[in-house]
């Protein structure tokens, strides 16, 4: 089968190159997924963090909740740890477990335990995490407490779901893009079950797996993605419209892969608190765009980890989304009524678009989470009953629930359970298509008219250069000239804008048509100009512009109905 696919493959590839100049062809658009774990719902499914003592709200709201999820903390080397929270050691796991599955909800329980453990040395939350993972003791302590939670699950006897140190995995991947190259003590910890497992953050990793292949085959282990960990920056934040969207998922994907760990589930988080309640406190840059056309939005986040999980072949769950809206008047940004606008993205009253789009890109379900401290709360945290007070932006729906968050939550999932909900899909189509891009060809120029033989020629992997000094060997800062030519390859069928930044000239054609003209001299400006393209067919590219003087920058981006501006990526660019 694999020489089969092979075979066909180098067909396509000879077919595109030598034949089109008319016509596109076409490539693989669609990608299998990971089978949806044993024991989960086949449809996409709606739970939030619930504490042990507020069980009798989940019951009583009326809805058909998927999962309920539990911090287990406190520190694996400490009395305070979550072991100790009821007797005998480790029972709380499986009082939280044994009432969830009881009442139909299935179990999350989200283990977070190296940064509470001691001794935690350092003056930030990686170096502490980091230092913790390489103490001997406390890893060993460590290692101790992970076994216990396995053994509780495993007296449990059904599928339970431990989410693996939220954080620490962003914070690790920010410190090399390559787990083998980070320590760990495993071996050097001296527990015996992970005595063969190297002692690098790969080996903490797999030792995980390990044990919970020994000892529970009934959990499923989830590994926890940070949107800010990749070298590129935090794509929950970030307002750049040329933000790399493929080449964080890229890396964050690839920094999984090399741990050598099979985890059954990714979990994403897209924020840790209401981002009303950010904004007071000196952040604005946690507003996600409703309409997906500034940034940071959700068609953006959806990208990146539509890349992550096929790349991956992991299915995913949207976690720990704040609960607060923009909609009840109960919420006027004071304690426990922070406005925000994720949920009412996902369960507006427009239909279900929004969750399908996030369902194909890979997502099997969300868990909402009131956050710490005053954080709106799905239930009623502030005491205050229900709440009205006069609508400080257009959030004007009266609210007759006592929730601080006006009901919106409760009332918006029951609607949705209400319906069938949304069955999940066997595959995916994906932008990255096999075969991955490599980028186009460049060649550039020690003038500014493009003539002669190049003086450089090389495959750079997407357009986005603001050059201060010479772009490569033999070509001055300024006066020059160069020209990219290849293959585009299309991720859906719908009209594409694109959109040239330069300082100077430029130039685009896409599949021999004329897009952009604008050869002058002339301070940084975006042209663009749109067509209609096919899902999974290769069209001509060519890119020319010459550089005058001062400024030299050349940028070329995409967007679309589904697709919101980026650069675009090497995944679809090809140089031959």
């Amino acid at each position: 089968m694999v020489k089969r696919l092979l075979l066909v493959f180098i067909a396509l590839l000879f077919l595109a190159f030598s034949i089109y100049t008319t016509l596109p062809t076409e490539a693989q658009t669609s990608t299998a997924l990971a089978a949806v774990p044993n024991g989960l719902k086949p449809y996409f499914a709606l739970g939030f963090a619930n504490r042990a003592d507020n069980i009798t709200w989940m019951k009583n709201s009326g809805v058909t909740w998927g999962y309920r999820s539990q911090y287990l903390t406190g520190g694996a080397n400490k009395t305070s740890g979550w072991s100790s929270w009821d007797k005998p050691a480790g029972q709380f796991a499986n009082v939280i477990m044994n009432e969830s599955a009881s009442n139909g909800f299935m179990p999350v329980l989200t283990y977070y335990q190296i940064l509470p453990s001691s001794p935690a040395t350092g003056s930030n939350e990686s170096q502490k995490d980091f230092n913790n993972l390489n103490n001997k003791s406390t890893m060993s302590a460590y290692f101790a407490d992970f076994k216990l939670l396995m053994d509780r699950a495993k007296i449990f006897g059904k599928t339970v779901i431990v989410q693996v140190e939220p954080d620490m995995w962003g914070f690790l991947q920010r410190m090399s893009p390559d787990p083998n190259t980070l320590s760990a003590a495993v071996k050097s910890s001296g527990y015996a079950d992970v005595a063969g497992y190297p002692d690098t953050v790969s080996g903490f990793a797999r030792a995980l797996v390990g044990l919970r292949n020994k000892y529970a085959p009934n959990v499923l282990l989830a590994y926890h993605i940070s949107i800010w960990g990749s070298s590129y920056g935090d794509i929950g934040s970030s307002h750049y419209t040329d933000f790399n969207v493929q080449g964080a998922a890229q890396e964050t994907a690839n920094f999984y892969l090399k741990t050598g760990a099979n985890y059954d589930l990714l979990f994403y988080d897209i924020a840790d608190a209401d981002a009303a309640l950010k904004t007071s406190q000196g952040n604005n840059a946690t507003w996600w765009d409703l309409k997906n056309v500034t940034y940071p939005n959700f068609n953006r986040f959806h990208a990146f980890a539509r890349t992550v999980n096929t790349m991956t072949s992991k299915r995913a769950i949207l976690w720990q989304v704040p609960v607060g809206n923009t909609v009840y008047s109960s919420m006027n940004n004071t304690a426990h009524h922070w406005q925000d606008n994720k949920v009412q993205y996902y369960l507006n009253n427009d239909g279900t678009q929004h969750l399908q789009d996030l369902m194909n890109s890979g997502f099997i379900g969300i868990i909402f989470a009131e956050g710490s401290g005053v954080t709106t709360s799905y239930s009623d945290n502030a005491k205050d009953g229900v709440t009205n007070p006069a609508p400080i932006n257009g959030n004007n729906l009266v609210a007759t629930l006592p929730d601080d968050d006006g009901g919106y939550l409760r009332l918006q999932t029951k609607n949705y359970y209400s319906k069938t909900p949304l069955a999940l899909p066997a595959s995916l189509s994906v932008q990255n298509a096999v075969p991955a891009g490599d980028g186009l060809t460049g060649a550039y120029f020690a003038n500014r008219t493009l003539t002669g033989p190049a003086t450089l020629s090389r495959v750079d992997p997407s357009i986005n250069y603001s050059w201060s000094s010479s772009p490569g060997q033999g070509i001055p800062a300024d006066n020059f000239s160069a020209r990219w030519t290849g293959r585009l390859l299309a991720p859906t069928t719908e009209t594409f804008t694109f959109c040239t930044k330069s300082d100077d000239g430029v130039r685009l054609w896409v599949g021999g048509t004329l897009l952009v003209d604008n050869w002058t001299n002339h301070s940084a400006t975006e042209n663009c100009g749109s067509m209609a393209l096919q899902q999974g067919k290769y069209y001509d590219l060519k890119l020319e512009y010459f550089e005058y003087n001062y400024d030299a920058i050349i940028k070329l981006f995409w967007q679309s109905p589904s697709i919101s501006k980026e650069i675009i990526p090497q995944a679809n660019l090809f140089s031959k």
